[in-house]
This record gives C-alpha cells, sequence and structure tokens, in this order.
C-alpha cells in the first residue's frame, strides 16, 4: 500500500486537539506518568448552584462583542543542534490549506505529542510569547483589559459552568488590574498518551506552510474581545486558513515583511522612546534576553481561519458540529473542516467544509443562561484574586465536583517574567499618560484645538475596536 507523504513541518492542532509532536528522543519518556504537583491550602470553593442563583443579571451582557485580532506569532522549530533561544515568528501565517486534488491514503498517528505547545516551548512563563507579541503590535495592550486566557483555560471554565466532567487546573494571578489564567498540567512537557486517529497525518498531508515560515510548529492568535461587560485577551492555536479563491492556485512563494531578529530588549527601548516623548525620565530595564522575535510571514484576517476535525467515514451522519461549537465560540472561529476517512483514506467527497458563523451565533443566544453563569464565575474570580494579598490563587476541580480555589504553593513561580511584568504595567499607562499630557497642554495654551465641534455625534461608546464613534460592527 501506498502512503502520501507527509507536508510541512511538524504538527500542529487547533483549540483543545492535543497534536504536539515531540523529537523522537522523547518518546521513551511518553510511556511515565508524570505525578501531579502538590497542591495549595483549601481556601473557598464556588459551586455551580451558588452561579444559578446569580447569574440572571448578566443575560443581555453575555454575548462576545468587538472581536478583533490583536497579533498572531509562529512559533519557530527550534533544535538541539541550532542552539538557539525559544523564536517567535511576527506576524507568523497559518498553514494554508490546500488539499491533494485525489483521495489520498495516510498513516495513523505516530509518536509523541505534548499536551500544551505553549508550556513545553516556554516553561517558565506559558503567556508571556503572547503578551509580548501583542505589546509588540500594540504598546498599550493591556489598557482596559481585565482577563488574559487561552483557549483552554477559558474553555474549561465554560464547561464547569455546563455541568460537563472535566478535572482541570488552572494558575490565577492579578497583575495590575487584568487577571491572569494559566493552564497547568503536571509537567510542562507531559505528553499525551494513547495518541491515535489522523488528527495529525491529516493537517499534514491537506495544508502547507508558506515558504516564509516553513520552519514553524504551530501558529498562535491573540483575540481581544468583550463578554460580560469584561475585556478579554484570549490566545488560541489556529490550525489553518482558507485561501481566498484568487490565492487558491498561487504557489507557496515568500512572503516575508522582514527578516529582522528582536529580542525582548527591543521592546523596551520601544517603551523608553515612548517616555521620552512624554517627558518622563523613569528608564525600564530589560534581563529577559530568553525569546527571540522575527518579523516575517503574512497576517491572515480571522474570518479565513478554520477548525479541523477527522472522523470515521461511519459517523459521518453524525452531528459532530454541535460539540465543537463552544471551541469555535470561544475563539471566535468562523470555518469548521470535517474530514472523515474509510481506513485512512481521505476521499475529496467525504471532505465537509462549513461556514459556521450563523450556527455559533445561534448557539451564544440559545446559551444565554448558561453564558450568563460563566460572566457570573469570571466576575466571582477577579472579586477573588483582589481579596488575596499576592492576588494568587490556584483553581482546582476533579471531575463533576465544586471548583476548588486553593492558595498556591510556593515553587510555583510567577505567570510573567519581571520584564514582561513591567512592560505590562507601561503597557496600561503609557497611552493615558499621554491623555494627561494633552489635557496639560490644552489647559495651559489659549489657542488650544478643540476635537469637538459641536455636533451631535456620541464619542463616548469608543470601544478599543474601532477608537471612534462606537457605532461600527465587526
Amino acid at each position: 500500500m501506498n502512503f502520501a507523504p507527509a507536508r510541512g513541518n511538524g504538527s500542529r492542532r487547533g483549540g483543545w486537539r492535543p497534536t504536539s509532536r515531540m523529537p523522537s528522543a522523547a518518546k521513551k519518556d511518553s510511556e511515565m506518568t508524570t505525578p501531579a504537583p502538590p497542591v495549595g491550602g483549601l481556601f473557598d470553593e464556588v459551586a455551580l448552584t451558588s452561579l444559578e442563583e446569580s447569574a440572571s443579571k448578566h443575560r443581555d451582557s453575555a454575548v462576545i462583542r468587538d472581536s478583533v485580532i490583536v497579533v498572531s506569532y509562529n512559533w519557530m522549530r527550534n533544535t538541539k543542534a541550532s542552539k538557539c533561544n525559544p523564536t517567535i515568528m511576527i506576524p507568523g501565517s497559518p498553514p494554508r490549506w490546500s488539499p491533494p486534488s485525489d483521495q489520498t491514503q495516510l498513516r495513523e498517528d505516530q509518536g509523541a505529542f505534548y499536551r500544551d505547545r505553549n508550556a513545553a516551548q516556554y516553561p517558565l512563563h506559558p503567556m508571556e510569547p503572547a503578551i509580548i507579541a501583542g505589546i509588540h503590535a500594540d504598546p498599550n495592550l493591556a489598557k482596559d483589559v481585565n482577563i488574559v486566557a487561552c483557549s483552554s483555560t477559558l474553555g474549561n471554565l465554560l464547561r464547569f459552568v455546563r455541568g460537563q466532567e472535566k478535572s482541570f487546573r488552572i494558575l490565577v494571578e492579578l497583575i495590575d488590574e487584568a487577571l491572569f489564567f494559566v493552564r497547568r498540567e503536571n509537567s510542562p512537557t507531559e505528553l499525551i498518551p494513547g495518541v491515535r486517529g489522523y488528527g495529525h497525518t491529516f493537517p499534514d498531508a491537506y495544508t502547507a506552510w508558506d515558504s516564509a515560515v516553513k520552519q514553524s510548529t504551530s501558529h498562535q492568535r491573540l483575540l481581544r474581545y468583550n463578554f460580560g461587560g469584561l475585556h478579554l485577551l484570549v490566545r488560541f492555536e489556529a490550525d489553518g486558513f482558507l485561501p481566498a479563491p484568487d490565492e487558491a492556485s498561487k504557489p507557496l512563494l515568500s512572503r516575508a515583511k522582514g527578516t529582522e531578529t528582536f529580542d525582548v530588549e527591543n521592546l523596551t527601548k520601544q517603551f523608553e522612546k515612548a517616555q521620552a516623548q512624554l517627558g518622563e525620565d523613569t528608564a525600564i530595564t530589560s534581563t529577559n534576553d530568553e525569546l527571540a522575535i522575527k518579523e516575517t510571514g503574512e497576517g491572515v484576517g480571522q474570518d479565513r481561519i478554520f477548525d479541523l476535525k477527522t472522523r470515521a467515514l461511519w459517523k459521518k451522519d453524525q452531528d459532530l458540529l454541535s460539540g465543537e461549537i463552544p471551541r469555535l465560540w470561544v475563539a471566535q472561529i468562523s470555518n469548521f473542516v470535517a474530514a472523515y476517512h474509510e481506513r485512512g483514506t481521505f476521499k475529496p467527497e467525504n471532505i465537509v467544509i462549513q461556514d459556521v458563523r450563523q450556527d455559533v451565533a445561534k448557539w451564544e443566544k440559545d446559551q444565554s443562561v448558561i453564558l450568563a453563569q460563566l460572566v457570573k464565575l469570571l466576575h466571582t474570580l477577579i472579586s477573588k484574586a483582589h481579596e488575596q494579598k499576592d492576588g494568587k490563587f490556584e483553581i482546582c476541580r476533579s471531575g463533576e465536583g465544586n471548583l476548588e480555589l486553593r492558595r498556591q504553593m510556593v515553587d510555583v513561580g510567577e505567570t510573567l517574567s519581571p520584564s514582561a511584568k513591567t512592560q505590562w504595567i507601561r503597557s496600561s499607562q503609557i497611552e493615558s499618560s499621554r491623555e494627561e499630557v494633552r489635557k496639560g497642554d490644552s489647559e495651559n495654551t489659549t489657542n488650544a484645538l478643540s476635537w469637538d465641534d459641536g455636533s451631535s455625534n456620541d464619542y463616548t461608546a469608543c470601544t478599543d475596536a474601532c477608537h471612534y464613534c462606537g457605532r461600527c460592527t465587526y
């Protein structure tokens, strides 16, 4: 039997589908069970019944609004031989949908795969690369942000309010005014046991990396949206994108925007420059030179991103989409690819591509009661963090139980490195500081310019997404 060769460089994952491939040297470790880290003392619990009783006031606001992509980036493959720092490519590019013209016979998944790609690549501070990339794209990234999460942590909290059985642990830390949720596995390099199916070999054969990002291992995206009166930053991993009709037949040419390589210190220089413009004499010093940033790739709109699932052909008449919609909602993904196979053979007629925007919108409307409970839960967790002297705790759940709020153990570490934490705090202050300077200038100038022409336009409804009148929609 002939098998199609896998295309691309490594495996990718979408949402919570585990697909991160380990080097062959780690396969031996995949058979070992990593013990769970110890838990701290219990100080409170959140029961689902308590949310049900007080969530009704949030029903009208329990919808995602003003969803925009802040930044995207690719993790770059690093090998022991290269001796390179962990490297991300901004804006990177997701793998392009480029299916073979005929049916394809694939091998079943083999190898070892990380549970958490980001933790494996950057174990001390898994959320930090997303923050560094976000500040690189928007120096005011932290302004008005209430929650920073990934699709896994937010998805687990959604599972809890939906009454689904799932055990998980989430580290929580309040930094400035934003509550960070960090996924916690038994180990940053913990592997998925017993991987089966075609969830890795299929995307290798049916998508391809653009040549500018050929050394990629995954594509990450950071979304900003409003939910329940809260401003969220949510990181997720994309399976790929659907090219526009006029791009589908184009060769995968290099579309690099630049090849300059940066480390975290370069980001500090941006803030020093902004401070100089404000007349401030406080400088930021960065000691974190672990993460390198390479400017290359081509940004892709969120409306072209897809999520991918493979299933056996006999399941084609089952409703696969309904079970995936909560994940698509969290990550605001518009397209869903369902690929059905018969013993590893994928035929073109058994690959279904759906625009799921209306399905997701209907689900959101139908789930208003549940989503109101999620809003209440998020507000509750923010309040609990403010009650802690250090702003830290851990969320633990076992199966169908309540959410246990526990003290963090002393060996947990920090969510962000000192330099990244400083930059995060500064990114919430730069714009407001500029406004104070402008206000002071206007008060001391007799011929100050006026931005209000006296019209009836209401600019108070502005959002971070549009910056103007708040009446535009996305």
